[in-house]
C-alpha cells in the first residue's frame, strides 16, 4: 500500500502547482475620471448696462373746454424718450448642464420724456378760434423685477453662448411732468397762422404718478469662464415695460388736460455682468482639455 500513498501525495502536489500557474496577475486600479460638471449650484450675479428706449403711441385727452367750444383737432405732433442706464443684481440656480434660472432686479436711471401737443378749438357763438401749442416734458424712472430662464448652448474654449426669456413686473414713476406753450387767438385759423400773436401759456406741474405693469424680455449673449466659479457675461436684452400715464396738467388759462398716456415703453439693452457660482464647479462641457488616458 506504500505505492498508493506515494501516488496520492504526488497527485496533490501536482494539482497545487497547476493552480498557482493558473492564477492571473492583479488588474491595475482604474484611474479616477474627471469630475462631472457641477449641478445644483447656486450663483449670484451683478449687471450694468445701457438702454436704447422707445415708446409706442401717446394719447392726450383735452378737458376743461368752455360752453360752446368745439375741439377741431388735438394730438401729439412729435414725441421722444431719452436713453438711460441701469444697474442690477440677482441670484440663480443651475438645474441642468444646459439650463439655469434666476431672479433679477434692475434700477434704471431717469429717462426724459418730451412731446409736442397741438390743438385747435372754435366757438361758433363767439366766432373765435384758438390754437394751442404745448411742449410737455417729464422724467420716467423704472425698477424691474424679472424671473428668467436660460439655455446654455455648449462651451468652446471657455465661451458659452446662451438664449433666454423672462417675465416680471415693471414699476414706473413719472414725475415733474409739466408744459410750456403758447396760445394764439383770432376769428379764423387762417388769420391765426398768418398774423396771430403767440401768447405764452403757463402750466402747473403735474402730480407724480406711479404704475406697475407686467414686463417680458427676450435675451441672447455669451459668457466666458474666467475660472470654474467666475463667469463674465455680455448680452443683449429686449425688454417690454408696459404703459404709464401722467397726472392731470392744468393750464393757467381756460383749459386743463387729463394727462398724457405713454404706451408700450420698451428698451433694447446691452448688458455686462459677472456671475459667481458657489460650490465646487467641475470643468465646462465641451472644454478642449485632454482627458487622462485609461491604461489598457
Amino acid at each position: 500500500m506504500g505505492w498508493l500513498k506515494r501516488a496520492v501525495v504526488g497527485l496533490l502536489a501536482l494539482c497545487s502547482l497547476d493552480a498557482k500557474a493558473a492564477e492571473l496577475p492583479a488588474l491595475p486600479e482604474a484611474p479616477a475620471l474627471p469630475p462631472a460638471q457641477s449641478l445644483g449650484n447656486w450663483y449670484v450675479r451683478g449687471d450694468l448696462g445701457a438702454t436704447s428706449n422707445s415708446t409706442g403711441r401717446w394719447t392726450q385727452a383735452v378737458t376743461g373746454l368752455t360752453q360752446g367750444d368745439q375741439l377741431v383737432s388735438a394730438g401729439l405732433v412729435s414725441r421722444s424718450v431719452r436713453d438711460s442706464g441701469f444697474v442690477g443684481a440677482g441670484f440663480g440656480y443651475e438645474i441642468h448642464p444646459w439650463v439655469r434660472v434666476d431672479i433679477t432686479t434692475d434700477y434704471r436711471s431717469s429717462a426724459a420724456l418730451r412731446g409736442n401737443f397741438q390743438e385747435s378749438v372754435f366757438n361758433p357763438s363767439t366766432s373765435l378760434a384758438f390754437l394751442g401749442k404745448t411742449e410737455f416734458a417729464g422724467s420716467l424712472q423704472t425698477a424691474v423685477v424679472m424671473a428668467n430662464a436660460y439655455a446654455d448652448l455648449g462651451t468652446w474654449y471657455g465661451f458659452t453662448p446662451y438664449v433666454g426669456a423672462g417675465i416680471g413686473l415693471a414699476h414706473h414713476e413719472l414725475s415733474g411732468f409739466t408744459g410750456n406753450g403758447v396760445a394764439i387767438s383770432g376769428t379764423d385759423f387762417t388769420s391765426i397762422n398768418a398774423n396771430g400773436t403767440p401768447v405764452p401759456v403757463a402750466f402747473l406741474p403735474g402730480v407724480a404718478k406711479t404704475r406697475t405693469d407686467p414686463a417680458w424680455s427676450l435675451m441672447a449673449g455669451i459668457s466666458y469662464s474666467i475660472s470654474p466659479n467666475l463667469k463674465l457675461d455680455l448680452g443683449y436684452r429686449h425688454l417690454d415695460l408696459g404703459d404709464i400715464r401722467s397726472g392731470p396738467i392744468n393750464c393757467l388759462c381756460r383749459e386743463s388736460f387729463a394727462g398724457v398716456k405713454v404706451r408700450n415703453i420698451a428698451s433694447n439693452e446691452i448688458r455686462l455682468g459677472v456671475r459667481w457660482v458657489f460650490g465646487e464647479a467641475g470643468p465646462m462641457l465641451g472644454a478642449t482639455d485632454d482627458l487622462p488616458e485609461i491604461p489598457r
